[in-house]
């Protein structure tokens, strides 16, 4: 249930992003959502009807999900097709809704691009994706084991930005680069955590006094290990802990204060697994 939660919020905040800040001003993505702008605002011009973000999203991934069906296992294609479903549902539902339009690029690329994100960050969170180029590589690694799939994807995303520079100009494609760079910052973010932890590495002749004082006021397990200095062959003994942003000031006021002799470096933490609170 949480997947899907997940999947539903992400999806919503990809197609806010499109229909809000990046189609209106001709501001394009790598995948199926860029092509889906560029198609939209081509048939805006030369056509009597405009191709919705929607279908585009529907007949680029449809038949790729077909392909990964057979190749990527059930699990994956399952879920990257409810995904890929609820993207088009709220590409169309958001489209009814009389958004403002922004007159500034900047505004779009980098609002529209952190928004993208987000919204891919969450749904990969939830072990999903939303198809296009991300897929396309995926499928094409499966089959051949030597091609990279971080490769693949700048490939196909990088072919899409030069469609776009011929429909929109080099203007435009430059702030739809600006808005690739936002949006993948904010997929990293998502994905793998805003640095919301920090381990502690602590050097003390005490270990065991100072990390009891540790675990009595920051409330978090400690670790002790044991070893000895390289140069000197002395005994080394190091307290671990991982702990919250915040309390790192605390840390360093209970380290200073139990053992002023103590040596301290800290370090971001991207994932915690198991109790962390």
């Amino acid at each position: 249930m949480k997947k899907i939660l997940l999947s539903l919020i992400g999806t919503l905040f990809m197609a806010l992003s499109l229909n809000i800040f990046l189609d209106p001003s001709g501001l394009i993505t790598g995948g199926a959502t860029g092509l889906g702008v560029i198609f939209a605002h081509l048939s805006r011009r030369y056509l009597p009807f405009v191709i919705p973000l929607w279908a585009t999203n529907l007949a680029v991934n449809i038949p790729l999900l077909a392909a990964a069906f057979r190749r990527l296992g059930h699990e994956f294609t399952l879920s990257t097709l409810f995904a890929t479903l609820a993207l088009s549902l709220f590409l169309k539902i958001t489209a009814l809704i009389p958004f403002p339009v922004y007159a500034d690029n900047f505004i779009n690329s980098v609002f529209g691009g952190a928004l993208m994100g987000l919204g891919v960050g969450l749904v990969l969170f939830a072990g999903a994706s939303t198809g296009g180029s991300d897929l396309l590589a995926a499928i094409a690694h499966s089959r051949n084991k030597r091609l990279r799939i971080s490769a693949l994807i700048f490939m196909t995303d990088f072919t899409v930005l030069i469609l776009g520079l011929s429909v929109f100009g080099e203007i435009k494609t430059m702030y739809s680069v600006v808005s690739a760079y936002v949006s993948a910052a904010a997929v990293k973010l998502v994905s793998e955590g805003a640095g919301f932890a920090r381990v502690v590495f602590i050097a003390s002749s005490i270990p065991e006094e100072l990390a009891a004082e540790l675990m009595h006021k920051i409330h978090r397990g400690a670790t002790v290990l044991y070893g000895r200095g390289a140069y000197t062959g002395a005994e080394k003994n190091i307290v671990m802990m991982v702990a919250a942003n915040g309390e790192i000031p605390k840390i360093k006021q209970i380290a200073a204060k139990t053992d002023p002799g103590s040596f301290m470096f800290v370090s971001d933490v991207r994932e915690v697994l198991g109790e962390f609170r």
